[in-house]
């Protein structure tokens, strides 16, 4: 079945692509998908949404758009249009759990 929120990414759709400090590549488009992929080229986490996208919007399917993105050592930093901002920290087995276990239950994925 065909979903009506799938969409085909060009190029042009890529806001910023760049490598954590721990070898991940990571890849922003406008609407704020985040895809992430180890050096051979293997997908690490799903894609996902750095901004929760809402399909409900009166602005329409996926309405957010970012402005900025910055990838950093452990992550991706972003600015959107309505200049809402956030944060992606990817963890691994070598952060300290309770680091993790500390973050606010929203954060966690």
């Amino acid at each position: 079945a065909h979903s009506p929120h799938k969409r085909i990414y060009t190029s042009s759709d890529v806001l910023t692509i760049g490598f954590t400090d721990r070898c991940i590549l990571v890849v922003v488009m406008r609407d704020s998908l985040c895809l992430t992929y180890d050096v051979a080229g293997t997908a690490i986490l799903p894609p996902f949404h750095i901004i929760p996208v809402d399909y409900g919007s009166k602005r329409g399917p996926g309405s957010v758009e970012l402005m900025e993105a910055a990838v950093y050592g452990d992550g991706v930093a972003v600015l959107s249009t309505a200049m809402s901002t956030a944060i992606v920290e990817l963890l691994d087995e070598h952060d300290d759990a309770a680091y993790a276990d500390g973050a606010h239950i929203a954060s966690r994925r």
